[in-house]
Order: structure tokens, then sequence, then C-alpha cells
């Protein structure tokens, strides 16, 4: 029949089919989470992602670095072991410069041509009483003696600003330098160490009669063993169609003839560093 159904006969039928039970999911009592919470808090980074951060670092501050290496030497840098021969053919070009002067210009003394013997034992004086003292304890009792100003004036020329702040990461030293002052840190006190060995072998060639002559080796310059001596090593051996890329160390002649040799980086003939 097509008349209309009755109410019995329009109920949807059941499914034969069971629905699953799902299981309530029931929340951790709130002293297990927040104790569950603070123990995430103190857990240590995974050993990857702390990892990723220390090589992160440790690259950030190599390309600072490098940076730094081209913009004080002028030389690409390609390997650590250049980078460190590039960066000591810096300091000592800047430590001796001025080295042929009585006071490395700090002054107009011209006291070594007035009365030369005076002058030498003088010298000989300062050399053997600074011999034993550290540079650090002697700049902290007179911070503006000539050592002192020597090493102040050297630090300027070593480091300009941007550099300064590309390896330290600040101008402290530089203002405290500029304001007459000596910093107790580690990275002054390895440059005043440096500048001591310098300012003593400047006062022990004037005290000499017969000062000594310094010379150096000049970029292409052809290798002669008898006056120069190869950064890596050995006396010319290996050095055959070789010539200087740059001079890390300027040799000396005494005044009875004897050579201090020239240290140089050696290149191919027609290489670059």
């Amino acid at each position: 029949m097509c008349g209309p159904t009755s109410a019995a006969s329009s109920k949807p039928r059941r499914s034969s089919r069971r629905r699953k039970q799902v299981p309530k999911l029931t929340p951790p009592p709130l002293q297990a989470q927040t104790k569950l919470t603070a123990e995430t808090r103190r857990a240590p980074l995974p050993a990857h992602a702390r990892g990723g951060a220390a090589a992160g670092d440790r690259t950030h501050r190599h390309r600072h670095r490098e940076a730094a290496t081209r913009s004080l030497t002028k030389i690409p840098v390609s390997s650590p072991q250049l980078a460190k021969h590039a960066l000591e053919a810096h300091v000592t070009r800047v430590l001796l410069v001025g080295f042929e002067h009585e006071s490395f210009y700090l002054d107009g003394s011209l006291s070594s041509l007035l009365d030369p013997a005076a002058f030498r034992r003088e010298r000989y004086t300062q050399f053997r009483d600074m011999r034993g003292m550290e540079p650090a304890e002697l700049l902290g009792l007179l911070p503006t003696c000539p050592f002192g100003r020597y090493a102040a004036s050297k630090f300027a020329a070593l480091l300009p600003p941007r550099v300064e702040q590309a390896i330290l990461g600040d101008g402290e030293h530089r203002r405290a330098v500029e304001g007459g002052a000596h910093p107790r840190t580690p990275f002054y006190g390895e440059f005043l160490r440096a500048a001591k060995a310098v300012w003593m072998l400047h006062l022990l060639a004037f005290a000499l009669e017969t000062p000594p002559s310094h010379f150096e080796a000049g970029r292409g310059a052809e290798f002669h063993p008898d006056y120069m001596e190869s950064v890596a090593g050995g006396r010319g051996g290996g050095a055959a169609g070789m010539v200087v890329g740059f001079a890390v160390a300027p040799g000396f002649r005494l005044g009875n003839g004897a050579v201090v040799r020239a240290r140089v980086y050696l290149v191919p003939r027609g290489g670059r560093p």
C-alpha cells in the first residue's frame, strides 16, 4: 500500500553492530603534573641540540677571527696555520716600528748622541732592572713610564676599533688605555709580554757600542738560508722553487758581523699565501 506509514514503522532500525567503547583518559593528579613540568624545565638540551649550538658559536667566532685577520694583515686566510703566521707578522711589524730610534720616537730625545757612553750604561741598567719584572706589575706602579707609553701606543696601532670590537666584543681595552690605564685582562697581559720582549731587545740593542741593524725580506724575494728561516722549519730544505710570501719577523745584523736570520713564510714562485 502507498498510504502513510504507521508510527511504529517510521522508527529507525537499530544497527546490529555494537559500538566500541572508547576508554576515558583520566588526567594525572595536579601534583604529578607539576612534578612533570618542573622536571621538563630542568631537563638538559639533547646532545644534538647542544652540539649544534656550540658548533654555531664556534663557526661564528671563526668567521670573526678570519675577517679580523684579513683586515689586519691584508692576507687571505686559507688555513689556521697561515692565520697564525699572518697575525704574528702583523704583531711583530707593529711592535718594531721605530726600533731604530733610541725612544721608539716617543719623544725627540737625542741622549745617545750627547753622551753615548752614559746612554749605553743607562740602557743596560734599565735592561737589568726590568728583566725579572712582570710587565703588568710594573705598569700597575708606573703606568706612564716610557715602557707604559710604548705599550699604550702600540696597542692602539695593533687593534683598530672595529677589529677590537670583532675580537673582544667591546672597546673597553682601548678606552682604558686611552685613559692612561693598563687593563688587567688575560688578552692585554699576553700583549704586554710580547711588548716587553721587544722593549727589552731594544734596550739591549742600544746598550751595545754598535747598535744592531735590522732587515726584512720582501714579498717575492728569493729564499737565502743564510739570511732567512722558513717558519715551516728546516734550513732551506724543500725551499727549491719557493719565494717569500710575506715576512713574519725581521732579521738583525750585529756589530760583530753575526746575523740573526729573518723568519719568512714561503710560497711557490708566482703564488700567493
